[in-house]
């Protein structure tokens, strides 16, 4: 397996036991929230850059449901990192407008 791939299966039974505790009511909210950042943490190792990512949709769910958690500020920096290497191109990272919009209210979120 190559270096980069280094810990894959970790991440994916990590993904699979959060999957499954987020089947259930999870206890709290702010549980429920964690366990999005971890599996959008999960997602951005093992997840496929050249197909659709589910990486955005569960660090964003962690952030919106609990903004003030130290996770939550984690979260943000892993998106907008993968949102940037995304659009990132040989001119540089050209967002559109509506991403660095999207983005900008998540982070509006976070440092409330």
């Amino acid at each position: 397996m190559p270096a980069d791939r280094a810990g894959w299966v970790h991440y994916l039974a990590a993904s699979s036991l959060l999957q499954r505790f987020l089947a259930l009511p999870p206890p709290t909210t702010r549980d429920a929230a964690e366990a999005y950042y971890l599996l959008g943490l999960c997602e951005t190792h093992v997840g496929d850059r050249q197909w659709v990512s589910q990486a955005g949709l569960y660090l964003e769910s962690a952030i919106r449901l609990a903004p003030k958690e130290p996770f939550a500020a984690e979260a943000y920096l892993l998106l907008e990192e993968d949102t940037l290497v995304g659009y990132t191109g040989s001119g540089g990272p050209n967002l559109p407008d509506s991403v660095a919009k999207h983005l900008e209210e998540l982070r509006a979120l976070v440092d409330r």
